[in-house]
C-alpha cells in the first residue's frame, strides 16, 4: 500500500475517533447537566390506600412512615397544573412529571393506560394490581436483602394481578403467597418465589415463570401460551 494512501486512511480514523470521543463527552455533558438541572419538589398527603395512575404518567411507589409526593421537574420549565389529587382514599396521579410516591399503607394500585407504574420494597398483607395497558414493576430486592436470610421465614404477599390492554407486568424478587392472575392481552414475567398459582390467560396473553412455586392451576385459550422452569 503506498505511503500516501496510509497517511489518509489514518488521518480519516483519527478524524472519526475524535468525532466519536467528543459525541460521548456531549452526552455525558448532557447528562450531568440534566442531573444538576433536576429539582426535587415534596408534598404532604393526606392517608390514602388507592393509587390510580392515569393515562401516560410516571409513577415510582415506594414504603414509608410518611404520605408523600415527590414531583421531578426542571426549574426552567413549568409545572402542570394538575399532577395529582386525593379523594377519598384514593391518590389519583397524572401525566406530566415523574412523581415518586411514599406511603404506609397500600391495597390497591391501578393503572390506566399509564407510561409506567414501579413499586419498589414494598411489603403488605394483600395487594390487588388494576393494569390496563402500559409497564408495570414490582422488585422487592433491597427489602430481601434487608429483612430476609435462611434463618427468616419471610412474609408473603398475597396478591390478585388483572392484565390487559397489552399491559407488560413483571415481578422481581417477591416473596408470595397466594397469587391470582387474569390476563386478557397482556404479558407477565415472575422472577420470584410463589406458593400457590392461578391464573386465567386469554386473548393472545403470555406468562414466564423463571423461578420455584408449591402448586399451579392454569386456564388459557389457544391463542395465550406459559412457560416454566418446573
Amino acid at each position: 500500500m503506498k505511503k500516501s494512501n496510509i497517511t489518509i486512511i489514518a488521518f480519516g480514523l483519527f478524524l472519526v475517533g475524535g468525532m466519536l470521543a467528543l459525541y460521548v463527552s456531549s452526552k455525558y455533558h448532557n447528562f450531568e447537566v440534566d442531573q444538576e438541572l433536576t429539582k426535587n419538589k415534596e408534598i404532604l398527603l393526606p392517608p390514602f390506600s388507592v393509587i390510580v395512575a392515569e393515562k401516560g404518567s410516571d409513577l415510582h411507589i415506594e414504603q414509608s412512615d410518611t404520605n408523600k409526593l415527590t414531583i421531578e421537574y426542571f426549574p426552567d420549565k413549568k409545572i402542570p397544573s394538575k399532577l395529582y389529587a386525593v379523594s377519598g382514599d384514593t391518590l389519583h396521579v397524572y401525566t406530566g412529571l415523574r412523581l415518586f410516591v411514599k406511603c404506609r399503607d397500600l391495597t390497591t394500585v391501578i393503572g390506566k393506560k399509564h407510561k409506567w407504574v414501579g413499586i419498589n420494597d414494598f411489603l403488605t398483607d394483600s395487594l390487588n394490581i388494576r393494569m390496563s395497558g402500559g409497564e408495570m414493576y414490582y422488585n422487592n430486592e433491597r427489602l430481601n436483602e434487608k429483612y430476609y436470610s435462611d434463618k427468616v421465614d419471610p412474609k408473603l404477599l398475597n396478591i390478585s394481578i388483572v392484565g390487559k390492554d397489552s399491559a407488560q407486568i413483571n415481578f422481581n424478587n417477591l416473596k408470595i403467597g397466594n397469587l391470582s392472575i387474569k390476563s386478557d392481552s397482556s404479558n407477565m414475567n415472575l422472577f420470584c418465589d410463589m406458593k400457590t398459582i392461578n391464573a386465567d390467560l386469554s386473548h393472545q396473553s403470555y406468562l414466564r415463570i423463571f423461578t420455584n412455586y408449591d402448586w399451579i392451576q392454569i386456564k388459557r385459550d389457544q391463542s395465550s401460551s406459559f412457560s416454566t422452569n418446573q
